[in-house]
Parts: structure tokens; C-alpha cells; sequence
């Protein structure tokens, strides 16, 4: 799986200086993951709330693609004024400029992290600071190791990475090793499957087994919810198997299986119960059932 960033990377006279606006169609561009010469990459910052973080990649990616924005490290912060009258990196209408920092930096403000954290002092973050202005926002944490900054595996889209001293990136494609996996954002848990959030199925976890709904997340609640046509009962999101459960009408069997019983006899602890084939226990009543009448008492059991 191929890994991309999208950042600024020069103007284009070569050098950190330029005509505003991007000249060349890549003075703000989107390439794939590379290791940066010399020192490597430092370290990562992540946001915590994954849908920031794919708020972050959003907004780099608008840069990116808008050749109103180019690379001048002498009016680096004026991406940031343009930022606040046009709203979103993608609507910015007239030349400016920015750095790789600076850049990352307004790329962390459209997606909703504090403007005055970030710019404090009348400045965006340089390198040499960009770990200490971005966790003073909280909501991020700094990632070092070399999983993150020796291969893009462990990449998240969102995630910025920063070489101390030199230079900054955003990742804008999830590293195949969190390509497929939970994950979890500010609405709750889903599960990712080549980066895509799977829907309308089913998923296990270390606790069992969890329905994920047509919006992809797992519904984490103590319930009755009907799954492919079928109902099931969950206790904090999970399926629930061989047990009793109460509604308003009266009391039901879930199976092996976890599905609704219905028309089944029951073994629960030395006695046998029936479910009716509207999915409820009988209780204090006598059924026909195939050609035999059954007696049950008001607990359930049968009793003759």
C-alpha cells in the first residue's frame, strides 16, 4: 500500500523564498512517503479523535490541490490569514504563502485545534517547537520509535510527521498496518477494512461478537437490535448467547447463536421451558404442542 503526504516543499527558485502563490504546481504538493535525508524523520503528532485527524489530511489534501498557495518561508504566516477569512484551505481565493510547519500548523487549525495555542507569540510553529505548540492544544499525542518514523506502516491519515530542525509533512493515506483494524473517533468505535469502515456486519473483538450498523459503528449499548433480519439481544454492544431476556411483553430466549428463539423448547438449569412462536416464554398456562398438551407455572416450567 502506497503512503502519501501533502506539504510544502519549496518555492520555485529552489530556495525559501518567492513569488506568492504556487508557481510550479508543486510548491504545495502531494508525493509519496519518502525518508528525509540526513537527520530521518523525528517523531509523529497524532491526533487522538481520529475524525480530527481526518479532518487534518482533508484540509491538506484542499492545500495541496489549490495553486493559491505556495511556499515563502518569509510570509509563512500569512496561509493562516487567508485561512480565517476564506474558511477552509480549499476556498482560499487569492495568492498567499506558507512553510512546511506553517502549513501543517493551519492544516490543524481548520480541522479544529486552537488557533491561539498554535500561533501564540504572533508565530505558527517551526520545527524546532511544532511538538510543544501542537500538545499544548491537548487532543494529540507525540509518536517516536522507529515504526513510525523509519517506515509509513504504521502511518495514520492525519498524522503529521516532523524531521526536528528541517521539515514537516502530513500523511493523507493510512500505512497498511492501520489500514484494517477498530478504530476509534469522536462518535465511537468502527472497524476499518483496507481503510474503509465496514457496515452492516458483524466483527469480533477480544470480548465477542459486535454489530456494526449501516453508519459503521459499533452500538455499544444494552439492547435488542435486529441484525440481517434477525433479532438479537446485547449487553454494552455485545451479542449475548444462552440467557433469558425481559422486554415489556415478557421474557425471551437467546441460543447458541444469539438469535431470538422462537417455537423452541428450552433446558435451563434441570428444567425444561418453551418458547412460544411469538419468541416468549410460557408462563401459567397449558399449550398444545405438536399433539400433547403441556402445563407451565407462573416461573415458566414445565410442569405436566
Amino acid at each position: 500500500m502506497t503512503v502519501y503526504l501533502c506539504g510544502a516543499s519549496g518555492s520555485e527558485t529552489g530556495g525559501i523564498t518567492g513569488a506568492a502563490g504556487d508557481q510550479t504546481g508543486k510548491e504545495v504538493r502531494k508525493t509519496k512517503w519518502y525518508q528525509y535525508s540526513g537527520a530521518g524523520w523525528t517523531y509523529v503528532i497524532r491526533a487522538q479523535d481520529s475524525a480530527k485527524g481526518e479532518r487534518i489530511a482533508q484540509a491538506a489534501e484542499q492545500g495541496a490541490a489549490n495553486d493559491n498557495i505556495g511556499y515563502d518561508q518569509g510570509n509563512r504566516n500569512d496561509l493562516l490569514a487567508k485561512l480565517e477569512k476564506y474558511g477552509t484551505m480549499a476556498k482560499i481565493a487569492v495568492k498567499t504563502e506558507c512553510d512546511c510547519t506553517s502549513f501543517a500548523a493551519c492544516c490543524m487549525i481548520q480541522a479544529g485545534f486552537s488557533k491561539a495555542k498554535l500561533y501564540s507569540g504572533g508565530n505558527l510553529p517551526y520545527s524546532r517547537n511544532f511538538d510543544v505548540k501542537a500538545l499544548s492544544c491537548g487532543g494529540v499525542s507525540k509518536l517516536t520509535g522507529d515504526i513510525y518514523t523509519k517506515s509509513p506502516n504504521h502511518l495514520r491519515r492525519g498524522d503529521i510527521l516532523v524531521c526536528y530542525g528541517h521539515h514537516a509533512e502530513v500523511v493523507v493515506t493510512d500505512g497498511a498496518s492501520e489500514a484494517t483494524g477498530w478504530r476509534k473517533d469522536a462518535r465511537g468505535w468502527r472497524y476499518l477494512e483496507n481503510g474503509k469502515p465496514v457496515t452492516n456486519a458483524w466483527r469480533k473483538d477480544s470480548h465477542g461478537w459486535c454489530w456494526l450498523g449501516s453508519d459503521g459503528y459499533w452500538m455499544d449499548r444494552t439492547r435488542w437490535l435486529k441484525c440481517d433480519g434477525t433479532w438479537y439481544h446485547f449487553t454494552k454492544g455485545y451479542m449475548d448467547s444462552n440467557g433469558w431476556f425481559r422486554d415489556s411483553h415478557g421474557w425471551c430466549w437467546v441460543g447458541n447463536n444469539g438469535k431470538w428463539a422462537k417455537a423452541q423448547w428450552v433446558k435451563w438449569k434441570g428444567s425444561w421451558y418453551y418458547v412460544k412462536k411469538d419468541g416468549y416464554m410460557a408462563a401459567d398456562e397449558t399449550l398444545t404442542i405438536g399433539t400433547k398438551q403441556y402445563r407451565f407455572d407462573a416461573s415458566g416450567k414445565w410442569v405436566g
